[in-house]
């Protein structure tokens, strides 16, 4: 993956020991937080990562019990607890939690670099490992300006490391290609940011719900391979755009993607199972429209949803979308297709809609409809 260079070796090794998928899909059969019917807290987990016997279905919980741990009423962990922390955090790729850990791993161990011991008495840590690692897990949150900031830092002490330099051009070099302004991207606590291979972990995370890929149709993943294939495969069509949901607090919660076809767009948008009904997917969505709008010239946009899908359909109410009155043919007739923009007669939607699914290569095919003549 690009960014890989930029977890330092332990990381890395621990990240990828084992496929994204199959990761999830082998482990997702555990129960949420058991292991032989024993409950299973963090520091339990973060000793069986040998043995990738973390789930899918535990990780929310995991999360929040770190957090709670590090939390400033909680006893203060030791060293050995941060770093057993760290790993787990980097695991479950929790990057917001794994850059908080190594705030407090860089003030334990300020002054170590002249002594072998740190002021709380266990042996120093890498300096330039923490900073590296704490603005790799900054600049996986779109958090730029914060990423270089700390390598900016170490750089002041040790200007002339290659390693603190290839970092800091790197992460500069990501912030400077991005086709979009941050300001646009940010909707506070979410940001939009484009959907690349560094965000195969995170995807397959919240991706082990098979039932995200049912309600989008989706393919199955299988293997990293065929998810970096896909991903190239999308890029490489004109005018479809994705972009990973990223939350200031728990990093990667969804995806949402738009299909730009001569100002009409169509969009579809995924959470994870633990962070749906929240109001973050219309919040992701509406920030999705207004980047259309801006950077892709977008007029209009349709949608489509399942009809037993209850809560999308209320997001498209909240979203101002307008459920048409088209049915589509067997075997997808259990669709409705939904449209916001200007004022339209029903004639005209009906011709627009036809357009832009023959312009997209649909399987899906509207029933033929009478349209009564204008009077």
């Amino acid at each position: 993956m690009a960014t890989a260079s930029l977890i330092p070796t332990s990381e890395r090794n621990q990240v990828n020991s084992v496929s994204a998928y199959q990761q999830t899909a082998e482990l997702n059969a555990l129960s949420a937080l058991s292991t032989a019917g024993r409950a299973v807290n963090w520091l339990q987990a973060a000793d069986m990562l040998a043995h990738n016997q973390v789930g899918a279905g535990q990780r929310l919980e995991l999360m929040l019990q770190m957090r709670q741990a590090l939390a400033p009423e909680s006893p203060a962990l030791s060293q050995a607890q941060l770093l057993l922390a760290s790993d787990l955090a980097g695991y479950l790729s929790d990057w917001p939690l794994l850059a908080s850990i190594c705030g407090k791993l860089l003030e334990i161990n300020q002054g170590g670099s002249k002594t072998n011991l740190n002021p709380s008495g266990t042996e120093t840590l890498n300096i330039n490992e923490l900073c590296i690692k704490q603005s790799y897990c900054l600049e996986q949150m779109g958090l730029y300006s914060e990423a270089l900031a700390v390598l900016e830092n170490q750089l002041l002490a040790r200007p002339f490391d290659p390693e603190l330099i290839t970092n800091y051009e790197y992460c500069k070099s990501q912030r400077q290609q991005l086709p979009f302004a941050l300001t646009d991207l940010q909707d506070d606590p979410l940001m939009l940011l484009p959907l690349s291979e560094q965000h195969l972990e995170n995807f397959s995370w919240q991706y082990a719900d098979s039932r995200i890929r049912k309600l989008c149709n989706l393919p199955k993943f299988t293997s990293n391979e065929q998810w970096l294939q896909w991903l190239n495969s999308c890029r490489q069509e004109r005018g479809l755009y994705l972009f990973a949901v990223m939350h200031i607090e728990w990093g990667f919660i969804g995806s949402v993607s738009l299909e730009v076809y001569q100002g009409v767009g169509f969009f579809y948008y995924w959470l994870g199972a633990d962070f749906q009904g929240q109001g973050y997917g219309p919040k992701a969505v509406a920030r999705l429209l207004a980047l259309a709008q801006r950077y892709f010239a977008q007029d209009c946009c349709y949608a489509k949803v399942y009809h037993h899908n209850v809560p999308s359909q209320k997001a498209m109410a909240k979203l101002g979308f307008t459920p048409l009155n088209f049915e589509i043919k067997p075997p997808f007739a259990n669709e409705t297709f939904y449209y916001l923009g200007p004022e339209k007669s029903q004639w005209d939607l009906y011709r627009e809609l036809n357009w832009l699914l023959q312009a997209q290569d649909s399987e899906l095919e509207l029933e033929e409809k009478y349209f009564a003549p204008c009077k």
